[in-house]
């Protein structure tokens, strides 16, 4: 290298020397990424297809073959050998049976009525938790239209996958594998209501419908509809087996509930012979599939239509319907009048979450009594105005409590008497109105106002009077001061859904207490819990889901391996056509709560200082600089590891500034020393003139004495 730099060019060393630099600071770049090019999957998932095999099963290629629960355990069990990455989950006599391959080359996929087949994937970040698989195969299907299409490329099948997966709104791609086109869309086959509007047959196009969805908003008990029949069933066609169900309701609520633990359930069998309740996550309409292919006066047979969770928020002078929808709703929400008229109509074209707010006084909604306000909503799905299965009656009430305590209110009252000891008319007190209050607590039962990262406690709803005894705890959630954050505890239900945070419940008559572990990744964070608190009109009301967190009682055991009972919503009994949006609903809000990162887990020594008035709480630090970098250079790698690397960075660009600053100074000199030599040629001429000149005045002067002694 250094007798190719060593060129009588000026410029040619410093050329080499920066060039020599800017390789270096580009292989020390380039060094993190070589690290990880040899990593494994980051998150390995599967694409399955339903009713079709491999076309070969040959002991070369066959891995293992034993009976499963459910379709969650056969990929469990595939993930768990690196070599397996293709399966296959038939049912043999009324059992589940996994069989996992390791093809050599690629296989031809075949049709076979009752069998699953799966395909393992690659994705850059995992699925939600407990998902058999990421993608569903629909071969040979194309998109019908381009108007629900969100993004087109042109990239492998992988990678487009991992776009869906990468985008909120994807719900299925579009692929053609002669040209690779890849078309993400907001729409899938199992998200509308009639797949012949949006996919078209296609002989070079297939759709991958994104099984990564969020369904725990949408498949509800009293939002989900379905399609019942009795006499038949396809039990021979299910991904799960539970044994031990009673009947054919509870088996479509564990088809519902099934979504917040596992994979969507939109097809169940029941078997009132063997009391089984068979699940499975594809349609039979989607599959082509009629129950009556197997008729037995023992089956029940059940396919999900659809699904709409409806909300209600009441205002001081309007209500707000919201909605949300498994598949996408086209139609309108209009509040009816007494005459069964129509009024304050809202038009939805083609959305999964919508919502429509209505006047009290311009929309039909009357008040009834003091502070309640009661009106109909009808939803309407479709364009055309005749009555269809689909068409709900929403039966709304808003009752507007104050949240005022009596012993604050003052009341004056003059009476003027007109008779004596007559009794004009017998007026009963009002009834007492429960009153709620949410607080927390640590463990020693102090009330808490600033608590330590990762420590527990107690968030306690109790009611103040004894106006109700019987109450449950609903969208128990928290939120973040600073940055709006939600975490959600508890859902509509009053479903526990983070038990990693909650690990118990304790219920008394007039509280209930949720052992709660406080978390948070910020240094120090501001949180508020709030909840909703609804009164029972039933003895028995407790969500049945959260019974294995009840301290105190006997846990009861799953059912099957993916699907604890628990996770059961309350029974509601009738049809979901007419569903009533009422009751009596308080919202309780705790103090604000301040959450400190302990600094003994951090490795520096630090001096707390803590002043606290009322719910502010300003603390203040000290920082032992030493500590810090002894921590840094002793104890912590990666910051060892991070100032190495800003220190290689910085002595490289001190180097190219070096470089550039003497290559500078050089291009000055060469400058300088072109400029004095001409300087100095000129000055030669200049020089070299003034003497012929003298020279010749010399021999001027001279000449004529010369020419006088020739004469």
């Amino acid at each position: 290298m250094a007798t190719h730099c060593e060129i009588p060019i000026v410029s040619r060393p410093y050329r080499c020397v920066m060039s020599y630099g800017v390789y270096t600071l580009i292989l020390i770049l380039l060094l993190p990424l070589a690290a990880h090019a040899d990593d494994d999957c980051a998150a390995p998932h599967f694409v399955v297809e339903t009713s079709r095999r491999f076309n070969s099963t040959t002991s070369s290629r066959l891995l293992n073959r034993q009976p499963v629960d459910s379709l969650s355990q056969c990929v469990r069990l595939c993930r768990l050998l690196k070599r397996c990455t293709r399966f296959e989950v038939a049912s043999d006599g009324g059992q589940l049976v996994c069989t996992l391959l390791n093809p050599d080359d690629d296989v031809v996929v075949v049709v076979s009525p009752n069998t699953i087949a799966g395909t393992r994937v690659c994705l850059k970040r995992p699925c939600r938790e407990q998902r058999a698989f990421a993608f569903e195969r629909f071969a040979k299907r194309a998109l019908a239209n381009t108007t629900h299409i969100l993004k087109t490329f042109s990239i492998r099948l992988d990678e487009c996958l991992q776009k869906c997966h990468d985008e909120s709104n994807c719900r299925s791609v579009a692929y053609n594998s002669h040209t690779s086109l890849c078309q993400l869309s907001r729409v899938a086959m199992n998200a509308v209501y009639n797949p012949r509007l949006f996919f078209k047959p296609s002989t070079t196009t297939d759709v991958y419908e994104n099984n990564c969805q969020d369904y725990a908003t949408t498949m509800t008990t009293n939002g989900c509809t379905f399609m019942r029949m009795t006499g038949g069933g396809l039990k021979a066609l299910a991904d799960q087996t539970i044994a031990g169900v009673g009947d054919s309701h509870e088996c479509e609520q564990l088809c519902v509930a099934r979504a917040r633990v596992a994979d969507p359930c939109r097809m169940y069998t029941f078997d009132n012979s063997s009391k089984s309740c068979h699940l499975m996550y594809a349609s039979a309409r989607i599959l082509g599939r009629s129950p009556l292919e197997k008729m037995d006066a023992a089956l029940s047979h059940g396919d999900l239509d659809d699904c709409i969770n409806f909300s209600l928020k009441c205002r001081d002078s309007s209500l707000e319907v919201k909605a949300s929808s498994l598949r996408l709703f086209n139609g309108k929400m209009a509040a009816m009048s007494g005459r069964r008229s129509s009024t304050c109509e809202h038009r939805v074209d083609g959305e999964f979450a919508f919502a429509a707010k209505f006047e009290f006084d311009k929309c039909a909604i009357e008040e009834t009594n003091h502070s309640e306000f009661r009106g109909v909503i009808h939803v309407k799905e479709g364009s055309t105005n005749l009555v269809t299965i689909r068409d709900k009656t929403l039966q709304v009430s808003c009752r507007m409590h104050q949240h005022q305590h009596q012993h604050h209110q003052v009341v004056s009252i003059r009476m003027n008497v007109d008779a004596n000891n007559k009794t004009m008319r017998l007026v009963s007190n009002p009834p007492e109105r429960p009153t709620f209050a949410l607080r927390v607590y640590t463990n020693d039962e102090r009330e808490a106002s600033a608590v330590t990262i990762g420590e527990t406690g107690w968030i306690v709803v109790t009611v103040e009077n004894a106006a109700v005894d019987r109450f449950i705890v609903t969208n128990l959630a928290s939120r973040d001061v600073n940055t709006g954050e939600i975490r959600r505890l508890v859902d509509d239900d009053g479903c526990v859904i983070r038990r990693d945070l909650v690990a118990g419940i304790r219920k008394s008559p007039d509280e209930i207490r949720y052992r709660i572990a406080f978390v948070d990744v910020a240094e120090r964070a501001e949180i508020v819990y709030h909840a909703s608190v609804e009164t029972c009109a039933t003895a028995d009301c407790e969500p049945a889901c959260n019974r294995e967190l009840y301290e105190g009682t006997q846990r009861s055991s799953p059912l099957a391996l993916d699907l604890p009972r628990r996770m059961l919503k309350r029974a509601i009994i009738g049809e979901n056509r007419q569903l009533e949006l009422l009751g009596d609903v308080y919202q309780v809000r705790g103090h604000k709560l301040t959450l400190l990162n302990s600094r003994a887990r951090a490795g520096p020594a630090q001096a707390h200082h803590t002043e606290n008035d009322d719910d502010v709480i300003i603390t203040k630090k000290e920082v032992n600089l030493a500590a810090s970098f002894r921590h840094c250079f002793v104890d912590d790698v990666t910051c060892l590891f991070t100032i190495i690397l800003a220190s290689i960075q910085f002595f490289l660009l001190l180097c190219c500034c070096l470089i550039v600053y003497v290559y500078f100074q050089h291009w000055r000199m060469f400058r300088a020393l072109e400029s004095a030599g001409e300087r100095h040629q000129i000055e030669f001429y200049e020089y070299g003139s003034d003497v012929n000149s003298i020279q010749l005045d010399k021999d001027d002067s001279e000449s004529p004495p010369q020419q006088q002694q020739h004469d």
